[in-house]
């Protein structure tokens, strides 16, 4: 993992615990995933799956996007990317605090 991907990931787990990082590195991994398949690599039922991807959602860590599903146009599946641009922002904005007070001593 090169190292902004390994940050998102660790900041994930950090707010939102283990089965967080385990999203974060499935995205890595695939690019996208659909929400049935983030619930079956990370063996959670599929709301939780949902509800933790929602707070992802909402602290800018991923990023979705609906499709209709060519098989049944009544179902939409939400498909999952990782969020660089808001990683780095969320990176530097995290780690801020550290560099202020190591260059106070």
């Amino acid at each position: 993992m090169i190292a902004d991907e390994e940050l998102l990931k660790q900041l994930a787990e950090n707010i939102y615990g283990p089965v967080a990082g385990k999203i974060i590195e499935l995205l890595i991994k695939k690019g996208e995933a659909t929400d049935e398949e983030i619930a079956k690599y990370t063996d959670i039922g599929i709301n939780d799956a949902r509800r933790l991807l929602n707070f992802l959602f909402e602290a800018n860590l991923v990023k979705y996007r609906r499709i209709r599903d060519e098989n049944d146009n009544s179902k939409i599946i939400e498909k999952l990317k990782k969020n660089y641009e808001k990683l780095k922002e969320a990176g530097e904005n995290f780690l801020v605090p550290f560099k202020l007070t190591e260059n106070m001593e």
